[in-house]
C-alpha cells in the first residue's frame, strides 16, 4: 500500500490530517477527497509559496490552497479570532491510592519519617 505525506498547509487545516484515510487515500491521490476543514489562524499556516502552488499542486489542491489562505486572511482582516484545538487538553485523573492505614500514617507523616524521627 502506497503512502504519501500531505503538504504542510493541508495537514494544518484538515481534521483528518495524518490519519489512515489521509495517508493512504487522500495524499496519494492528491485530490482532497477526505479533506475535512476546520478553522485555522493565518499564524498556523506555513508561508504562501507561489512556486509550490504552480509546480507541485494538482488543480483540486490549488482550489483548496487558495480557499484556506483566503479564509485565514479574511478572518484576520475582519478581526475574527480563530481558536481550534486539534487535541484538546484533558487533565488526567489521579489514581486513587486506596484507604490509608491509620496506624501507619500519623497526621500525614509516613511511617519512615516517624521511624527516622524517633530513632527506632
Amino acid at each position: 500500500m502506497k503512502q504519501a505525506y500531505p503538504p504542510a498547509w493541508c495537514s494544518r487545516a484538515c481534521k483528518n490530517a495524518l490519519s489512515d484515510v489521509c495517508l493512504e487515500q487522500c495524499s496519494v491521490k492528491r485530490d482532497g477527497s477526505w479533506f475535512d476543514p476546520h478553522p485555522v489562524d493565518i499564524q498556523d499556516l506555513p508561508p504562501f509559496s507561489a512556486q509550490v502552488f504552480v509546480e507541485e499542486l494538482s488543480p483540486k489542491q490549488r482550489t483548496m490552497y487558495l480557499g484556506i489562505y483566503g479564509e485565514a486572511i479574511v478572518n484576520v482582516m475582519q478581526g475574527r479570532v480563530v481558536t481550534y484545538e486539534r487535541h484538546p487538553h484533558r487533565p488526567r485523573s489521579r489514581r486513587s491510592r486506596g484507604p490509608r492505614c491509620t496506624s501507619c500514617w500519623n497526621n500525614g507523616r509516613s511511617p519512615i519519617s516517624s521511624w527516622a524521627r524517633n530513632g527506632k
